[in-house]
Formats: C-alpha cells, sequence, structure tokens
C-alpha cells in the first residue's frame, strides 16, 4: 500500500497557457491587465489548481504593488488587485 502522503498526478493539475481553452475548461486565469484596466495584458497562470492561482497572485502582487491584477474563472471575478470596494457610500 502507497504511504498517505504520496498523491499520483490528479486532474485537478492540469495547467494551460490557452486563454480561450482555459475558459472552455472552466480554469482559474491569474492575468495582468493593462495600466488603464481596459485588457489582459498577460496570462501568468491558467489551471485547476485555485490554490495555486492564490499563491501566484499573492506572489505577484508581494513583488510588484503598482500591477493590475485578476483571478477570473470564465467571466467571474474571484479576487481583484488592486482591490476594488463595491459596497455602496
Amino acid at each position: 500500500m502507497a504511504p498517505s502522503c504520496m498523491r499520483p498526478n490528479h486532474w485537478s493539475d492540469e495547467e494551460t497557457n490557452n486563454p480561450l481553452l482555459a475558459d472552455e475548461y472552466n480554469f482559474y486565469k491569474v492575468e495582468t491587465w493593462t495600466n488603464d484596466g481596459a485588457k489582459v495584458d498577460r496570462l501568468l497562470y491558467a489551471g485547476n489548481n485555485l490554490e495555486r492561482a492564490r499563491q501566484i497572485f499573492a506572489n505577484a502582487v508581494q513583488f510588484r504593488p503598482q500591477i493590475r491584477l485578476t483571478i477570473r474563472q470564465r467571466k467571474r471575478v474571484l479576487q481583484r488587485w488592486p482591490a476594488i470596494d463595491l459596497a455602496p457610500e
């Protein structure tokens, strides 16, 4: 019997560098945006592992605090930097 600490490759470790394929497979995407926030500048990560997406997001914010960044799943924005307060005043 294999030790419990060893995990075989799992489907959730799938990644791609193709943003269209990422949307088709409903992957989490970590994306940088242009300074004006109008369009995606670069795809940093696309895959099924949300924890990995969050780790990449946190590292990018730590090393470049002025960066514009999102974690998205298709059109749904899960996290954004800089954070925007959408609560009514």
